[in-house]
């Protein structure tokens, strides 16, 4: 049977639906995911961000996926794609390297996605970065592992990926 639960996160009113993943969503920026069950979600007004259960005490770093929404400033796809990502990256992220590039459909909208690596306090990255636009918010789902661990947790970032759902 599935439960609803709705609480309140300071002035943030978040729902999570008890299925085989929670339904993680954010009524103020009007979108959604799905989490695995045995990760963490955590949020904010403009974010969501879902982290792993550890591997064990060794494990340096947490998997994690965050969902960000910004002002698309009326810009297409590819626009808001090479400003926010393709421009932007190579300055912000230390030890980025771009490694593949590619479109797709999210949400009913044209996606495009990008895997990257980086560098974070001594450790190599591997990211999954995509966007969707719609008429006024620009939408960014980012998954980050160990560069490593990242072919072990591909197929959970897609998923999750897949997942993402606009509330409007």
């Amino acid at each position: 049977m599935n439960k609803l639960r709705i609480f309140l996160l300071g002035s943030l009113l978040c729902c999570v639906l008890d299925t085989n993943g929670q339904v993680v969503s954010n009524k103020d920026t009007t979108f959604s995911v799905v989490a695995p069950a045995d990760w963490r979600a955590e949020v904010s007004k403009a974010e969501i961000v879902l982290i792993s259960a550890k591997s064990g005490f060794l494990d340096p770093y947490q998997e994690n996926v965050r969902v960000l929404a910004s002002n698309s400033y009326g810009w297409d796809i590819d626009r808001a794609f090479r400003s926010f990502v393709k421009e932007a990256f190579p300055d912000m992220i230390p030890g980025y390297k771009q490694l593949q590039e590619g479109t797709d459909t999210l949400a009913g909208l044209p996606a495009k996605w990008l895997i990257f690596q980086s560098e974070e306090q001594g450790y190599r990255l591997e990211s999954l970065v995509i966007m969707v636009v719609d008429d006024t918010q620009a939408y960014a789902i980012v998954a980050s592992a160990l560069a490593k661990d990242y072919p072990r947790y591909s197929d959970t970032f897609k998923e999750i990926a897949s997942s993402f759902s606009l509330l409007k």
